[in-house]
């Protein structure tokens, strides 16, 4: 909870540091207008988030170097959460996403509309800054720049790989893998861990976490998948839209995996239509092979497994960390 009040706490004077900073340029009423933008802009997309990504960054970090320097890793860990609010801003754009955070999404709020991805590439344009502000004598300093954009290389190709499914013969689990290891996992799991390794200049076993965290990601894709089907939109703060768009996700990956050959035309037919009839046909035939069921399955031993290689993960200060990423989303609900 510490973790989480100093990363808040750093977001806020962040606001403000990018705010003058991104019009340093600029003097009188554009600069003005520019500098209100900016911090409403980060208001609405960038505070009030989980802080997961900036927080596993910053208690890796700690758990690697108990003495290390909590502040430098904080103001750090900003960095995460502005690329965070980037690729939603503009994913929530292309998937024409209603609610994000339990309120309209950024583009659809007053005055926003297409505005909205320039917004995004504003947020992805303080990502650097806001890096070389908090670990400006680092050793590591160009090697966590890399990572991050290693992360935006992986991300926009996953989102490439979401945004051209066609049908149901893209719909399968090979696809899957590599959608949730460019769009989820690289990003959400191995990259925060990864740069606090490096911030604490430990670039060891750096395979084993990739290949863990990826493991990590695919769980926590999984029960996202899950819950825009079967999840409370009052809880989750979204609508899910999945079925609708015609995803290829852990449901629908599933659904095609267990429907008999005598639904399979129907399926073709209805999979990816966005008219209410044919997405309520769509979540019967769900229901009917009982995909909510799988997923408890599923997820239970998939939890049981990592778990189990965790415990024997050979770079032990690294354990706490990972046990505690996997005990964080086990049957979450949001």
């Amino acid at each position: 909870m510490a973790t989480r009040a100093a990363i808040e706490r750093a977001l806020i004077d962040m606001k403000r540091l990018v705010a003058s900073r991104m019009t340093v340029d600029m003097a009188g009423a554009d600069a003005e207008r520019s500098r209100a933008h900016i911090e409403n802009l980060i208001d609405s997309t960038v505070l009030g988030g989980k802080c997961e990504r900036s927080r596993l960054l910053v208690d890796t970090y700690m758990s690697l170097e108990p003495k290390g320097n909590f502040s430098a890793a904080v103001q750090l860990s900003t960095s995460m959460e502005l690329l965070q609010s980037f690729f939603l801003v503009i994913d929530d754009v292309m998937d024409q996403s209603v609610t994000r955070r339990g309120k309209p999404c950024w583009y659809r709020q007053p005055g926003i509309g297409l505005s909205a991805i320039n917004d995004g590439l504003l947020l992805d344009c303080t990502v650097d800054l806001m890096i070389r502000n908090a670990i400006p004598e680092n050793p590591n300093l160009n090697s966590i720049l890399a990572a991050l954009a290693e992360v935006k290389r992986k991300t926009v190709i996953g989102q490439l790989i979401d945004s051209s499914i066609q049908g149901y013969a893209d719909c399968n689990w090979t696809r899957y893998s590599q959608l949730v290891e460019h769009k989820t996992s690289h990003y959400t799991y191995f990259s925060p861990i990864q740069i606090a390794l490096l911030l604490a200049n430990i670039p060891d076993h750096m395979a084993e976490v990739r290949k863990i965290c990826y493991d990590i990601g695919y769980l926590f894709q999984s029960q996202d998948d899950y819950l825009d089907v079967f999840g409370d939109e009052k809880v989750t703060g979204k609508v899910g839209t999945d079925l609708k768009e015609g995803k290829c996700t852990w449901v629908t990956c599933k659904t095609f995996e267990k429907v008999p050959a005598e639904e399979t035309k129907v399926l073709k037919e209805i999979f990816g239509r966005s008219d209410d009839g044919s997405v309520e046909e769509l979540r019967r035939v769900i229901r009917g092979l009982k995909v909510e069921k799988e997923f408890q399955k599923f997820q239970e031993e998939f939890v049981e497994d990592l778990q189990k290689r965790i415990s024997e993960f050979p770079l032990v200060k690294l354990r706490p960390s990972l046990e505690d990423a996997v005990k964080r989303i086990i049957n979450r609900k949001k």
